[in-house]
């Protein structure tokens, strides 16, 4: 905020410069006051055009990064992708090095200080004084000097302090566990992000499936739409069941937009997870490996015990006690007086000094009696701290302990669902292949029906591909609650 008063100040204390007596350049302290003032002015213009200038340049880094080809891709490139290019991985990667170098910049902190001080000063008249006597009181007539009008003086001093290397020790230990932390937080990223793309493939797998299987079916449905048509003017049938006829035909209509739908949107959001732009083509594979009848999976005890050994929040809550513990240690610390040990040499140019130069070892220690009171309050709020996050640790533990338990029951009941579907499904096969042997060997089974049978028959292989991918979604959540990449790391532990 302007100042009048310091402004004032700054006028009195310039105005008898050299500089400043002659002419046009009496105005150059104003000049460089006012300039300071004013160059810390931000205008609304210029917000305006470093928001439209960062705008213009994410969008142009979009539409020049090409990062995928026009080839189908599989779950596992989309996820290879996805590690490499994901903007929040790429965030907590750069968190993760930020960390690393603060431990590093801790560490030299426990280095003494070597501190330099130099100056240069030179006066319009020479720096004298009078004496006055002691007993009369009276001055001395004669006024002398004890240092020249430009002096010159360095000085280097080297200082360690006892608490503040007890505090950088201490601090370096929190910045390690801090850096370990940035770290667990990478990882988990990492795993949720291929969750999360685990999910979003196989609702566009299934989506693109049905959406495959309808299409088949309303290019057949034209022609049925005119023996519907032909069945209504010859009125031999009931209009409902006409009505009803035509309806499932809308019905898949309808439900083939939402499947359209609802397949751009889970596009859009796997490329968003992919860090790729919205625009770029993008197609799956449509093939079905099933990676869980084929695995064996271990017992719960098992897994159980991998994830509390393996999972990153567990190490991250882990370095929070810790990290809490040594607070406590730092405020300990600081009962004890802050000694410190010092060395300097000093040269100056002064000619009035005995000696131009000199060197002083000494010790200097502070001790403050009335701060042991506070400080033993907040050393015991500091363990209190510390037990608060031993039983967040707990509290953890056993959240992740029932996250296992029912991303297991998860599993084994989409097993059972699949298992359904896949028998539903074959019996509408079976059964609709029956019809057509029928009408092959000159049964009564009108085309109507057939169609009838094949929306049916498609309706139960689209929840046949729903179960599937959801069977392959409920494996990666159980590996995601254990924090591995596969049941083959079951029973191995990180360090």
């Amino acid at each position: 905020m302007f100042n009048i008063r310091s402004f004032n100040c700054f006028k009195t204390k310039y105005k008898n410069l050299p500089l400043c007596k002659s002419g046009r350049l009496r105005i150059l302290p104003y000049i460089v006051f006012f300039s300071v003032l004013l160059g810390g002015c931000i205008k609304l213009e210029d917000i305006d055009v470093y928001r439209n200038n960062s705008a213009n340049k994410h969008v142009t880094l979009l539409r020049k990064a090409k990062l995928l080809s026009d080839r189908p891709y599989t779950l596992n490139e989309c996820i290879a992708v996805a590690l490499e290019n994901n903007l929040n991985l790429k965030i907590k990667r750069l968190d993760e090095t930020i960390n690393n170098e603060v431990k590093s910049s801790s560490k030299l902190k426990m280095l003494p200080q070597l501190n330099y001080t130099g100056f240069m000063t030179d006066r319009n008249n020479d720096p004298g004084s009078r004496s006055a006597n002691l007993p009369n009181g009276k001055m001395d007539k004669i006024a002398s000097k004890s240092s020249e009008r430009a002096l010159q003086q360095n000085k280097f001093e080297l200082i360690f302090s006892a608490i503040d290397f007890g505090l950088s020790y201490f601090t370096s230990i929190q910045s390690a566990d801090r850096a370990l932390g940035a770290k667990q937080k990478r990882i988990r990223t990492a795993q949720n992000l291929k969750l999360d793309i685990v999910e979003a493939y196989y609702r566009l797998f299934v989506s693109r499936k049905a959406i495959s299987l309808t299409n088949d079916l309303l290019e057949e449905s034209k022609g049925i739409e005119k023996t519907i048509q032909e069945l209504r003017q010859s009125k031999n049938v009931s209009p409902l069941k006409i009505m009803s006829d035509y309806e499932q035909i809308l019905r898949a209509k309808q439900q083939l937009e939402v499947y359209r739908r609802v397949s751009n949107n889970i596009k859009i959001e796997i490329l968003k997870l992919m860090g790729v732009a919205p625009w770029e083509n993008f197609k799956i594979k449509l093939m079905m490996i099933n990676g869980v009848d084929g695995v064996t999976i271990p017992s719960i005890e098992k897994l159980e015990d991998t994830a509390i050994r393996n999972r990153p929040e567990l190490f991250l809550a882990d370095a929070k006690v810790r990290m809490s513990a040594i607070e406590t240690k730092k405020k300990m610390l600081l009962l004890f007086p802050n000694v410190k040990l010092f060395s300097s040499f000093t040269k100056s140019s002064n000619k009035f000094l005995y000696n131009s130069s000199w060197s002083e070892i000494g010790l200097r220690s502070a001790y403050n009696l009335l701060n042991i009171p506070s400080q033993r309050r907040t050393i015991f709020t500091s363990k209190l701290n510390t037990k608060k996050s031993e039983l967040e640790v707990f509290a953890l533990t056993s959240g992740i302990i029932s996250q296992v338990r029912i991303a297991q029951a998860n599993l084994d009941e989409v097993k059972l669902r699949l298992k359904l579907s896949r028998k539903i499904l074959k019996i509408y096969n079976s059964q609709y292949k029956i019809a057509l042997d029928n009408n092959k060997s000159g049964g009564n089974v009108t085309g109507l029906e057939l169609f009838k049978m094949k929306l049916k028959r498609a309706k139960a292989e689209i929840e046949y591909y729903q179960e599937f991918g959801n069977l392959e979604v409920a494996k990666f959540r159980l590996l995601n609650s254990i924090g591995v990449d596969s049941f083959n790391d079951v029973g191995l532990y990180r360090l």
